[in-house]
């Protein structure tokens, strides 16, 4: 016969297991969501041709890349150093966006989904 304690302790397991359940159920929303908005851009970049997304996309990719480049053989000023670190993050962050625009989910990131898909099914 269980004790209460085991009781107790099964019954927050469990919901451990269901909250994980959930949070991933919402993680595989939010990246639905996310792929949906990027193909209806990507469906309306195609019917308007519009330049635009195409030349913010190379401006960030050479603006980044540019600026690490430089940061390899220029000292930033003493002055300025967080604002350039600053600078290269930000950039850092659109150019994944622009990657992500272009080329979609990674595939780590769907492995990394299947495995918190079969992570309930581990802990029982």
């Amino acid at each position: 016969m269980r004790t209460a304690d085991q009781k107790h302790a099964e019954a927050m397991a469990q919901q451990g297991i269901d909250l994980e359940k959930l949070n991933l159920a919402h993680q595989e929303l939010l990246a639905a969501t996310d792929a949906g908005d990027r193909d209806s851009a990507r469906k309306r970049e195609a019917a308007v041709r519009d330049w635009t997304p195409m030349v913010l996309a190379a401006g960030t990719t050479i603006g980044f890349f540019g600026l690490l480049s430089a940061l390899m053989f220029v000292e930033p000023p003493a002055g300025s150093r967080e604002v350039v670190i600053a600078m290269v993050g930000a950039l850092g962050t659109a150019w994944v966006s622009v990657i992500s625009y272009y080329f979609g989910s990674s595939a780590g990131h769907a492995r990394q989904t299947e495995l918190l898909a079969q992570a309930p099914a581990i802990g029982k």
